[in-house]
């Protein structure tokens, strides 16, 4: 459980580590599960506010095993492709001659060959190169998620925006271990239509984050107020927290 003393996170989005506080998504977790596994790229979208980034770092995160979640999550920051090489760079290993003789180095490189197979293969995009570099040492599927995309086409200029497309279709195409989950307001759904055309699949499997009912609401309120021991009279007091 997250380390936290309030029991609300307000602007901030839910992680992994706040698990036991994380309540009334308990559905858009599943389906969102459910896309991510039948495709390798995933759209989630919907109005700012929602919990979309929460729905991600927390909900699904904890869906996983552990074995099986290795999540790099990427902001565009000055540039989308500099930011996304930047966090794969936090993640690359410098390998260290291996002691032993030359026969058991030997031995050990055709093991590992074979166990990472085509990781193995160099690439010509530095992107894909370290992504299978990753791979290769931590053998977890890879999540490349994507958090408020809307700042590619808010910022960012058609160079930005093509090369990032090209990046996306090649890892899409070659790298069955990765999986790529794109976070953004719905209100900018309609800047995807080029990159629709580089990658058709785009649209496919997408889940809207709607607002939470009113009853999901009271329902969040009254799970967190007894996980942290607070007492809330009656329901009039969630009417009230609900309206302000």
């Amino acid at each position: 459980m997250s380390t936290n003393t309030s029991p609300f996170k307000f602007l901030d989005a839910y992680t992994k580590e706040d698990k036991d506080i994380f309540f009334g998504r308990e559905d858009e977790v599943e389906q969102l599960y459910d896309l991510v596994w039948q495709s390798h790229l995933t759209l989630v979208y919907g109005q700012s506010g929602t919990g979309k980034t929460s729905l991600v770092k927390c909900g699904l995160a904890n869906r996983f095993f552990e074995s099986d979640w290795f999540d790099l999550h990427v902001r565009r920051s000055e540039n989308i492709n500099i930011s996304l090489r930047r966090n794969l760079k936090r993640y690359e290993i410098v390998e260290r001659p291996e002691q032993g003789t030359l026969k058991e180095r030997l031995m050990r490189k055709r093991q590992d060959v074979v166990r990472t197979r085509r990781t193995e293969q160099e690439a010509d995009n530095e992107i894909i190169r370290l992504l299978r570099h990753i791979y290769k040492h931590y053998l977890k599927p890879i999540f490349l998620i994507f958090d408020q995309f809307e700042e590619l086409y808010i910022l960012g200029n058609r160079e930005e925006q093509h090369a990032f497309y090209q990046t996306i279709a090649e890892i899409l195409d070659s790298e069955n271990y990765c999986r790529v989950i794109i976070i953004m307001r719905e209100e900018s759904i309609a800047q995807l239509y080029d990159f629709e055309r580089v990658v058709p699949s785009l649209f496919d499997k997408r889940l809207r984050v709607e607002p939470m009912s009113r009853f999901k609401t009271k329902e969040v309120i009254s799970r967190t107020a007894e996980k942290f021991a607070i007492g809330m009279g009656d329901d009039k007091v969630e009417d009230e927290i609900i309206n302000l």
